[in-house]
């Protein structure tokens, strides 16, 4: 009977900070600056080798509501492996924060007609259409790369947002475009600041033993949502679902240094949706 309380306030203080991450987020969305970047990993080499297949996200915030017609591309580190179908196009998941909006995805490959090569940024294209602005603040797609096996302590894997021009790929049916429905004022003002000064570029990091990742709340090399509900249930029975000093300081997130509260279970949650790009430096 205690477990199944138990279980029943953690699903509740889930669903509750689900609706309080979605309310602030929006009320936030107004005032902030448009922003498109990819995810910033933390992971330990022993969590890459029981799986090395790692999800990466595409996130944008600041433009709910302000955004329709896009092509954005993407480049990963040329060491990460792109998961791929059966005719080779990226298996790619495009979220419901695509607002209803056409969309379509393939490599970030392009012809450059100086060259006459094929430019492979090994990332993944992104084009959407609409004639209303309903693309959301949030994850747009995510897709899975996969880590080498060697990988250590130490290293890094860029992500990256590509500004692709017309005039600088030589290519009429290449740029990197985001506007809103009308391409008026706005829309053209929008696409500036995104690409001069709104991106954010991502990576994945390889973290040993000792280094704490910031919000690995179960200390299983990752940061998932189940690292938010061990929080959770940290914070509804202590003695009951205890976290270790290593735990308690990977939790710590939100204002680092006031202790583990629901705060850091919140901001994961936002990381895991893509609501925010990255989590708190140790």
């Amino acid at each position: 009977m205690f477990h199944k309380k138990i279980k029943k306030l953690t699903s509740a203080l889930v669903t509750l900070s689900v609706l309080l991450t979605g309310q602030t987020f929006t009320a936030a969305a107004e005032e902030s600056e448009p922003l498109i970047g990819l995810s910033v990993i933390n992971i330990s080499a022993e969590q890459v080798e029981k799986n090395p297949e790692i999800p990466v996200s595409l996130i944008v915030s600041g433009v709910e509501g302000k955004y329709a017609v896009t092509e954005i591309w993407t480049s990963f580190d040329d060491r990460l492996e792109i998961e791929t179908d059966n005719s080779g196009e990226p298996v790619v998941a495009v979220t419901e924060n695509s607002g209803g909006m056409l969309v379509q995805t393939a490599p970030s490959r392009y012809l450059d007609n100086s060259t006459s090569e094929i430019v492979d940024l090994n990332g993944v294209r992104f084009i959407s259409s609409s004639s209303e602005n309903t693309g959301k603040d949030g994850t747009l797609f995510k897709v899975n790369v996969k880590l080498p096996e060697d990988v250590k302590a130490g290293d890094e894997f860029p992500l990256k947002v590509v500004p692709v021009g017309r005039e600088t790929v030589n290519n009429d049916f290449v740029d990197s475009v985001f506007t809103n429905a009308d391409n008026d004022s706005e829309g053209k003002s929008m696409q500036e600041k995104i690409f001069s000064q709104g991106i954010c570029n991502g990576c994945i990091r390889i973290v040993g033993d000792s280094d704490t990742i910031s919000g690995d709340a179960n200390c299983d090399g990752i940061v998932t949502i189940a690292d938010s509900v061990s929080i959770l249930q940290y914070l509804a029975n202590s003695s009951e679902y205890p976290l270790s000093e290593t735990a308690m300081t990977n939790a710590d997130i939100n204002n680092v240094g006031d202790g583990v509260n629901v705060e850091d279970a919140l901001l994961i949650q936002k990381y895991d949706a893509g609501i925010v790009m990255a989590l708190s430096e140790k």
